[in-house]
């Protein structure tokens, strides 16, 4: 496979690109550039050079704390979803004019369908007349199927049998995705990546207040939400008195993280149980309930993935002591927390306001409505776990169709495939020289390279190009007048497709986000990469922009994903994507003594937040990213470089005439990573991305290339791996 040609830019006069996408991208270069960058010396300061005014060219949006480069292309992108729905029935792009008369009636029902969701949502008056109504059928619902008054009472200890309540109400919230004690997925087989499974993980919420001082402002807005909602009249203090000892439930569940494996842990490092094993180690819980009545017929339950195994039987045996009452207030209280931002009322207002002040974002100036309502319809509703673990739970694919019409072109496809090519050549070039393999991995790793898929812009599965496709995808959800109801209506619908993929093999043509996401992943168990839409936008990403900015931005980006499949995590699993040992012991100390490196670099990397508190990045759990970053960059620029020696070089861009086009490589690398953290803001160091910061000076610091380019007196890489 050789490197593939993409066309010449055009609109060089003079070897200067007067074209709108090279002034557009040279004006978004230099104003992200630190104002007096000529001063800068970038061997020191590079993310000063690349980065420097890029705050003032982006301020943080309202109800945000940070904004960077990527999400800043996704509310641009939001932005154009809005004018789509905003006007009459699109109906010019590459998609639609190439339709057929039945298929754009059914393309026009389509976006009936998702401008509807779209005007209820944004339908303030409506939402409020409609209040609390959606909220009180939940609570409805909760005590018709998990009772006040027990089951039945055990020895003078007053233990509780609550498995029949447990399983209905179990089942219940499951089917909306709801989270309560922990969450059902259905997830690929490590083991056999044509096969789904279901995993029980353990809840990624605990619900209660962070801290006493807060407690006594949490129990009254809680307590007032209750008396709202619940089926019963209850007095103020009834419902403060449930509401504590919901919070005295809450405080005795396991914790959520800390379970080392049992005995019964695989030699992947993943635990199973039987359906039996599992009734039978959580009798209170039900779970065969649950499976039987959310599962298709003759599902597989002989392996269910587990994780934190001694949790299960301990929350068993709190929920065994804790009464029907406190119990059915529990999960009355989840449906509330789930739905409230969903809900517009005098109670839910005052709640909302107060999450938004313990998570220390300025309630005062919310995100706009539109952005929320675009949010809700492309990646759904908030309640449910990471889009990757359930994909995306709202009108994805509607979305995405409308957007891909006239934002994601064939071009824009042909144009990313040719850099992935040459991207996957130049780094089996650097596989071949990796002194710490042997050549036996050395040649595993080539044929895993030559083997990944690649997925560019728009799923196969669903055909977001056909109508008929997406009408029978969300032929189950019909659009109401109440938001709080389609809100649940989209979530069931996507949980009810995930627990469908149970008895059939696994969906290579599917994404597990949302296309519209500035983002790209690695799919470890296909042993893919897949680019989305959201990511291949201006700035970032355009067919017209000059090799050295294409190669530069987004190269460097494929080359992470390319890299991704051979981390720590990704070099256990094959070219198939079948979890396996192919390292050999020589070639794992040799990759394991080169990570240490990068775990050494990247934690003596200190960040300052803006209140002037200094932070060391974790080096470990940042590992994985980073290795992705250098290898990635370094492979970038090699494909660049001999794209160059084939094709010649590109045109200049105005306005940056001094920076020799290495240097503008680098420039377009680093400005993928600019970030403005706003007042009360701070890195999240609890993220598997290094701040971004990080990300750009000590990638850079890795890459003997970046050294030439701008002649830095240091002439070797930090650390390197591939």
């Amino acid at each position: 496979m050789g490197l593939i040609p993409r066309t010449g830019v055009t609109g060089a006069a003079d070897g200067l690109c007067t074209t709108p996408a090279c002034i557009n991208v040279a004006d978004s270069i230099l104003g992200g550039m630190a104002l007096n960058h000529t001063a800068v010396d970038p061997c020191t300061n590079f993310d000063e050079l690349v980065c420097g005014n890029w705050p003032e060219r982006n301020p943080v949006p309202p109800g945000q704390l940070v904004i960077d480069s990527l999400n800043a292309v996704l509310f641009s992108t939001y932005d154009t979803v809005r004018n789509i729905l905003d006007k009459p029935y699109p109906s010019d792009g590459w998609i639609t004019i190439n339709f057929t008369k039945e298929q754009t009636a059914i393309d026009k029902e389509n976006f009936a369908k998702l401008q509807g969701a779209y005007d209820v949502c944004m339908n303030f008056t409506a939402r409020e007349e409609e209040g609390l109504s959606q909220l009180r059928n939940m609570a409805k619902t909760v005590v018709g199927k998990f009772p006040a008054t027990p089951n039945s009472v055990h020895g003078v200890n007053m233990t509780y049998d609550h498995a029949p309540s447990m399983g209905e109400t179990l089942a219940f919230f499951e089917s909306f995705g709801i989270e309560t004690i922990q969450r059902i997925m259905q997830t690929q087989y490590s083991k056999d990546p044509n096969k789904v499974i279901l995993v029980l993980s353990t809840a990624g919420i605990s619900g209660n207040p962070d801290g006493d001082d807060v407690l006594p402002e949490w129990l009254s807005l809680a307590s007032d939400l209750l008396r709202a909602v619940h089926p019963a009249n209850l007095t103020k203090s009834k419902a403060t008195s449930l509401m504590k000892s919901v919070v005295a439930f809450q405080a005795q569940l396991p914790p959520i993280d800390g379970d080392a494996p049992e005995s019964n842990e695989s030699a992947s490092g993943e635990l199973y149980l039987s359906l039996p094993e599992l009734q039978k180690l959580a009798p209170q819980l039900n779970y065969k309930y649950v499976i039987d009545h959310l599962a298709p017929s003759g599902t597989d339950t002989s392996r269910i993935r587990m994780v934190a195994i001694p949790y299960w039987a301990r929350i068993s045996k709190v929920i065994s002591k804790t009464s029907p009452e406190v119990l059915q207030t529990f999960f009355i209280w989840r449906s509330i927390t789930a739905l409230s931002d969903y809900v517009d009322s005098p109670q839910t207002e005052a709640w909302n306001r107060f999450q938004s002040k313990e998570a220390n974002t300025d309630h005062a100036s919310p995100a706009p409505r539109w952005l929320k309502c675009v949010r809700f319809l492309d990646t759904g509703v908030q309640w449910t776990a990471k889009g990757e673990l359930i994909g995306p739970t709202g009108l994805t694919w509607l979305v995405a169709r409308f957007f891909a019409d006239k934002n994601f072109t064939p071009a824009a496809k042909t144009f990313t495939s040719e850099i992935i090519a040459n991207l996957e050549e130049a780094f089996i070039d650097r596989v071949r020289t990796r002194e710490w393999a042997t050549d036996e991995v050395k040649e595993a790793a080539i044929e895993k390279v030559h083997a990944m898929g690649v997925k560019i812009g728009l799923p196969t599965s669903p055909l977001v190009t056909d109508p008929r496709a997406l009408k029978d995808l969300y032929s189950d959800v019909t659009i109401t007048k109440s938001h709080a109801l389609n809100a649940l209506l989209v979530a069931k619908s996507r949980v009810s497709r995930n627990w469908g993929s149970l008895n059939k093999p696994f969906d290579k043509g599917q994404f597990l986000d949302s296309t519209l996401l500035a983002n790209a992943y690695h799919a470890t168990g296909e042993n893919a990469m897949v680019i989305q839409a959201g990511i291949l936008q201006a700035p970032l990403f355009n067919p017209g922009y000059p090799a050295y900015l294409a190669y530069g931005g987004m190269g460097s980006i494929v080359g992470h994903e390319i890299t991704h499949g051979f981390d720590s995590k990704g070099h256990t699993f094959d070219k198939i994507g079948n979890q396996s040992s192919w390292f050999d012991e020589q070639s794992t100390k040799g990759f394991a003594e080169a990570s240490k490196c990068f775990i050494r670099q990247y934690s003596n990397f200190t960040v300052t937040n803006p209140d002037g508190e200094e932070k060391k990045v974790d080096g470990e759990l940042t590992l994985d990213e980073n290795v992705a970053d250098a290898g990635g960059i370094l492979a970038a620029y090699s494909a660049w470089k001999r794209y160059e020696q084939e094709h010649g070089k590109g045109p200049d861009l105005p306005g940056l005439a001094n920076y020799t086009h290495d240097q503008l490589f680098f420039i377009k690398f680093g400005q993928n990573w600019c970030q403005n953290i706003g007042r009360g803001g701070q890195y999240d160091l609890t993220d598997v991305h290094a701040p971004g910061i990080a990300r750009i000076a000590l990638t850079v610091e890795n890459s003997l290339d970046f050294q030439k380019a701008f002649n830095c007196p240091k002439k070797e890489p930090t650390c390197e791996l591939w």
